[in-house]
């Protein structure tokens, strides 16, 4: 009897944030495209619909270009909640 060879395959999800000042544009990408985008305040709120974006994929990366003092708080809202991120300096 033949054994079968159960092959899983694991789908990518990457959410880009492109930081300013007192937003943030979020694209979430699986496989290399480009399946939602959104606009996120940097404030509680923002933070709060990230948490909850985050949590609907299994192991999201997330990756942002540093912005000197706007990315502080993202940088802080990552470290708090455990997500492991990316930080590219420009």
């Amino acid at each position: 009897m033949k054994q079968l060879q159960k092959v899983v395959y694991q789908m990518e999800c990457i959410f880009g944030i492109d930081i300013s000042k007192h937003t943030a544009n979020v694209a979430v990408l699986i496989d290399r495209q480009v399946i939602k985008e959104f606009k996120l305040s940097s404030n509680r709120e923002g933070f709060e619909r990230l948490e909850d974006e985050l949590n609907s994929f299994r192991e999201p990366k997330i990756i942002f270009e540093s912005t000197g003092i706007y990315s502080r708080p993202w940088r802080a809202f990552f470290h708090r909640n455990g997500w492991l991120y990316t930080e590219i300096n420009p």
